[in-house]
């Protein structure tokens, strides 16, 4: 007989274990255990909400391929300066965008990983990029540093009513700047007062690139193909006229938009918009809102040409791998994201809502954007655009910019002739270059 002092006694299995089930459910309640450890991938960007739409979705897919990977999205203000200090501090995030400006000077500085051994390794397909866009993420060592991620190229926008009110024919493919000049003369219209109401053009005489783009024109180039003289260049007649004709649209021709004008008016877009001139020579981010709220019917075309090349260039961004990360598996993990944002996944997220144009002329086809009658041509731009200067020279702001704005300002303001600005110049922007390259 058991004592009613006895312990009783489980005699079944069954019994065991369900009394083993409620005890476990019990402590995990109480202490519940920590989720396996995840990795997570820091990304970059300064694009604001809006532009982080097509990110997230790369991420989305991204985190739902390898589980156990998170990865967080970051907007970074004061971007570049930030992501300087944080990579050289040890604390920079994984995978981060870098405008076409700091390309060299990302590889140059060790601010990029050299992408090259992965792009070979898995054996991507560079043949699937614009060929001058992905010339522009190949350093003057020969390797690779970033990948696309979008672009503009420079093209022009033109008001179908202001050209009809004026009996004058749209601009076509491979239009000249001859008849462009002269287009643009006639659409220069004024009030009856004598003061001018409608101009033929609206340009930013003080974007550089433009000017720079006028004498690609003409088949020239302002430094050599290696990027590193000015002698020959800059200063070769046909570049010097070539600049000196895009400068007097507005100094000689009196057919651009004056700067006080711009001004008011918030830029070269606002005037336009206004319908304060019949063209603009811009990148292609004013298509959306003309479609959606446009005053007036518009068209777009291929930049004028000289009878050589399209007066256009490359504006674009690309994603960089940040260079120190030590742990293998995070390392594989950062270049198999990045490698997702830059071909043709990411580019299909990046553009398929024409948010942006994709560098990947097959992505462009998919999403409709090369038989669009706006687009089409800024992406046909894409393959007629001069080197471009900036990705290939480290620090091309100080280096070459900054002299150049001396002289296309002697020439504006009336102190100089155009090419004796440019005499006057040139020697330091050689010294510069030199520098630039280490070979001073």
């Amino acid at each position: 007989m058991r004592s009613c002092h006895q312990r009783p006694v489980w005699t079944t299995t069954g019994a065991r274990l369900a009394l083993l089930s409620m005890a476990l459910a019990i402590f995990l309640v109480l202490y519940p255990v920590p989720a396996a450890a995840q990795i997570v991938l820091r990304v970059a960007t300064w694009d604001g909400p809006e532009g982080q739409i097509p990110i997230r979705d790369v991420i989305a897919e991204f985190e739902a391929e390898n589980p156990g990977v998170q990865v967080q999205l970051e907007q970074v203000d004061d971007y570049k300066a930030r992501i300087i200090v944080q990579i050289a501090g040890g604390v920079g995030p994984d995978v981060y965008m870098v405008g076409d400006w700091d390309y060299a000077e990302f590889a140059q500085g060790g601010l990029a990983a050299n992408l090259t051994p992965y792009l070979e390794r898995d054996g991507v397909d560079l043949g699937m990029y614009i060929p001058q866009l992905l010339e522009n993420h190949r350093y003057i060592d020969g390797n690779i540093y970033t990948l696309p991620k979008d672009f503009s190229t420079l093209g022009v926008y033109y008001n179908k009513d202001l050209f009809d009110q004026a009996g004058i024919a749209y601009p076509q493919p491979g239009w000249t700047w001859e008849e462009a000049l002269e287009m643009m003369r006639k659409l220069t219209r004024a009030r009856g007062d004598g003061e001018v109401e409608t101009w033929g053009v609206v340009v930013n005489p003080w974007w550089n690139a433009i000017a720079w783009a006028q004498a690609w024109g003409r088949g020239r180039t302002i430094l050599s193909p290696d990027f590193q003289r000015a002698r020959g260049y800059l200063d070769h007649p046909d570049t010097v006229s070539a600049l000196q004709f895009f400068y007097d649209l507005g100094l000689v021709y009196g057919v651009n938009t004056p700067d006080a004008v711009r001004d008011a008016s918030g830029g070269e877009r606002g005037v336009f918009l206004n319908g304060q001139a019949a063209i603009l020579i811009w990148g292609n981010w004013a298509i959306g809102e003309l479609q959606r709220d446009g005053p007036f019917r518009f068209g777009t075309v291929t930049p004028p040409t000289f009878g050589e090349n399209a007066t256009t260039f490359l504006m674009e961004a690309g994603w960089a791998m940040n260079p120190n990360i030590e742990d293998p598996e995070r390392r594989e993990l950062a270049w198999k994201l990045l490698k997702k944002l830059g071909t043709e996944r990411g580019q299909y997220y990046m553009s398929r809502n024409f948010w942006a144009m994709p560098s990947i002329p097959a992505v462009a086809d998919e999403i409709g954007m090369i038989d669009d009658e706006y687009y089409r041509p800024f992406f046909e731009a894409a393959f007629q655009t001069m080197p471009t200067y900036w990705t290939k020279i480290p620090f091309f702001g100080d280096v070459f910019d900054r002299h150049y704005n001396e002289i296309r300002a002697a020439y504006l303001q009336g102190q100089q002739d155009l090419a004796v600005a440019i005499s006057q110049n040139i020697a330091a922007i050689e010294r510069s270059l030199q520098q630039a390259f280490g070979e001073e």
